[in-house]
């Protein structure tokens, strides 16, 4: 015996391979239902994943201008503590100057490391942008094909 044809849809019967055509005939509006019922799920899937996708875009939209702006603050803050430096250095600072010289120079190395890893994220994040861009447009067109066929099985029903 195998399954009926429509088992993956729901359908439990396991008949011989000479009433399969009988059973789908008899019983093809029960398995137009379930068809029905499975590509409505479907289609909800989709719908929420398309959901998903449209709210994790619009963040990564919104990331990217604030990143932007991180590193441009971060690039002036860099280049005024460079000035402050190079300030100090030309002016020949005492022993209390040179420990501020210090200072300067450590949190300089430390907001270029920031600022790295800051690009860093970014130049990660742009490839996903793009990916999850792929992905809307796929599950568009199987919405679009779920919502077709779905619209085709109900005039057919209407017909039946």
């Amino acid at each position: 015996k195998q399954p009926c044809k429509f088992e993956p849809v729901g359908c439990p019967e396991k008949l011989e391979n000479k009433h399969q055509a009988d059973h789908q005939k008899k019983f093809i509006s029960p398995h137009l239902n379930m068809v029905l019922d499975m590509l409505l799920q479907l289609a909800s899937n989709v719908e929420s994943l398309r959901d998903q996708d449209v709210e994790s875009r619009e963040n990564m939209r919104a990331l990217v201008p604030r990143m932007d702006r991180n590193i441009k603050d971060q690039d002036n803050r860099i280049a005024e503590l460079e000035q402050k430096l190079s300030s100090s250095r030309l002016e020949g600072a005492s022993s209390t100057g040179s420990g501020d010289s210090k200072a300067l120079e450590n949190r300089t190395e430390q907001l270029r490391t920031k600022l790295e890893d800051v690009v860093r994220k970014i130049a990660a994040w742009e490839p996903r942008v793009g990916t999850f861009e792929g992905i809307v447009a796929v599950l568009n067109r199987e919405i679009e094909k779920c919502s077709s066929q779905m619209e085709a099985y109900e005039r057919q029903r209407r017909q039946d």
